[in-house]
């Protein structure tokens, strides 16, 4: 008799213990049980149960990770047009300027400041809710011209010329978004450039690209730069204040666009990083 106890509570012992690997969290556990008796079905709804809590718990983990990403995201894109803003106010305050002048600070000190409140949102939408963008047919000769108002004086004040050419009309895109990722290259190609050089900014066709004749990237290297918090140079990001974002985010807001990121790079002659955007019916 006791042998027969033994065996028949076998399969509730496995159910007790099945419900306290639960307990202490260990949701990927099942527990194994034989028949089709209704401690057999009580062990199924157990293992169901644990499916659902373990999605669920990968699920809050995925969501997580969105929302520190948006968080690096948006503190990497602040920078940029933050200087902007400091450097204008700054020249505001230290001296007497022509009333030009002040319309010129005060003009793009509003831009910065309503691009950072729009940059914010759309980063969140691309982000924390995966949603798709509203895509919009925008003249490239007015996003070229807006990269460069948010960048030149950050390029101005390491000695560093931005050339730009413009051959292209008009591409599909979030205009804001696309913005952002085109003064991220433009900073990373300026890290990597040298007092006296210059950054080269071209569209044509459907193509926008961003040329720098600096230090360049090692082959090995190249496949690895959209990766988060990847620095080629550590040295040099921590001198610039780089957090490893820029190129990330970039390839994020590429394919949000289905646009592809092309990288080609020689050491020591420089890096082509090059946004090639699919035309609008092969979408």
């Amino acid at each position: 008799m006791r042998i027969i106890v033994l065996r028949a509570m076998r399969p509730v012992d496995r159910l007790r213990e099945g419900a306290g690997e639960l307990a202490r969290g260990h949701y990927e556990n099942r527990i194994e049980m034989r028949g089709h008796d209704e401690l057999a079905e009580l062990a199924g709804d157990f293992n169901t149960m644990a499916d659902a809590i373990e999605a669920n718990i990968t699920h809050l983990n995925e969501k997580t990770i969105r929302q520190q990403t948006f968080i690096n995201d948006l503190s990497h894109e602040m920078k940029t047009p933050v200087t902007s803003i400091l450097l204008s106010a700054e020249t505001l305050r230290d001296r007497n300027v022509p009333k030009e002048m002040l319309d010129h600070l005060l003009t793009r000190i509003y831009d910065q400041v309503k691009w950072l409140e729009l940059l914010s949102q759309k980063l969140m939408t691309l982000v924390l809710l995966q949603q798709k963008l509203d895509l919009r047919e925008e003249r490239v000769s007015a996003l070229i011209d807006a990269v460069r108002e948010t960048s030149e004086d950050a390029l101005r004040e390491q000695g560093i010329t931005l050339v730009t050419s413009c051959q292209a009309d008009t591409l599909w895109m979030d205009f804001d978004l696309m913005r952002s990722a085109l003064v991220n290259l433009v900073m990373n190609a300026k890290s990597a450039s040298s007092f006296g050089q210059s950054v080269e900014l071209r569209a044509y066709a459907r193509v926008i690209e961003v040329i720098e004749h600096g230090k360049g990237i090692e082959a090995e290297d190249i496949p690895l730069v959209t990766e988060p918090f990847y620095r080629v140079d550590r040295a040099r990001s921590k001198k610039h204040g780089g957090a490893g974002l820029g190129l990330t985010l970039v390839k994020h807001i590429a394919e949000a666009h289905r646009a592809r990121l092309v990288i080609q790079s020689v050491v020591s002659q420089g890096t082509i990083v090059r946004l090639e955007f699919l035309p609008k019916d092969e979408e």
